[in-house]
C-alpha cells in the first residue's frame, strides 16, 4: 500500500512539474523550472553527502591519546572462546580481550542525533581509567552514519546507513592501538 502511495505521489509530482514547464515561455525558464523540480525532492541528498563526508574528514576515526602496557591475563590464550565476536569464535591467541578491557576500564558510548533533516548520527566510544581521581581520557573513537536523503530513507522498507570510518576501520583495531602486550623481562 504505501509503495502505491509512494508512486501515486511520484506520478503527480512528475505530470505537475510537466505541465508547469510547458506552460514557461522561453527555453532558460524551462531549464531553471526543471533544475527547481529536480532539487526539490534531492537537495538534501546532496547537502546531507557533503556535510558526511566533512564530518568524516574532520571528526572521524580513532584516536589515541595515551597507550597502555597490559599483561598476559588481558589477551587471549589460543582456542580461548572471544566472547566479543559475533559468532564465539576461538582466539588465535595474543587478541586483546575486551570483555576484561571494560571490566577494569572505563568504556563509555554515546549517539547522538547530529541533523534530523539531514539524518546523520553520531557514535563515540571513549576510554578511560577507572583508578585515578582525576579521569585521563586514553583514546577516543568516533563514527558517523548516514541515512540517506528524505527520498531515499522514505522509499525504501529498509534503510542502511554509510557508516565512516569504513568498516575496516573496526573497534577491535581501536582497542587494538590503545592497549599493548607488556614488554616482558625474560
Amino acid at each position: 500500500m504505501i509503495g502505491l502511495t509512494v508512486l501515486a505521489v511520484l506520478i503527480g509530482y512528475v505530470i505537475t512539474a510537466w505541465v508547469v514547464i510547458k506552460r514557461l515561455p522561453n527555453k532558460k525558464a524551462k531549464w531553471i523550472a526543471l533544475a527547481i523540480f529536480i532539487l526539490i525532492p534531492t537537495w538534501d541528498e546532496i547537502l546531507g553527502r557533503i556535510y558526511f563526508k566533512s564530518l568524516c574528514e574532520t571528526e572521524g576515526g580513532g584516536q589515541t591519546f595515551k597507550t597502555v602496557e597490559l599483561g598476559k591475563e588481558y589477551f587471549l590464550r589460543p582456542g580461548e572462546i572471544d566472547m566479543d565476536t559475533a559468532g564465539r569464535l576461538p582466539a588465535k591467541g595474543g587478541e586483546l580481550n575486551i570483555k576484561k578491557v571494560e571490566e577494569n576500564f572505563s568504556v563509555m558510548r554515546k549517539s547522538t542525533e547530529i541533523s534530523r533533516i539531514i539524518k546523520i548520527n553520531k557514535y563515540e566510544v571513549v576510554v578511560a581509567e577507572r583508578a585515578t581521581a582525576n579521569v585521563l581520557v586514553l583514546a577516543r573513537h568516533t563514527d558517523f552514519n548516514y541515512f540517506g536523503g528524505w527520498v531515499a530513507r522514505h522509499s525504501v522498507a529498509h534503510v542502511t546507513a554509510i557508516r565512516c570510518p569504513l568498516p575496516d576501520d573496526s573497534y577491535r583495531q581501536f582497542y587494538a592501538a590503545t592497549f599493548k602486550p607488556a614488554k616482558s623481562n625474560d
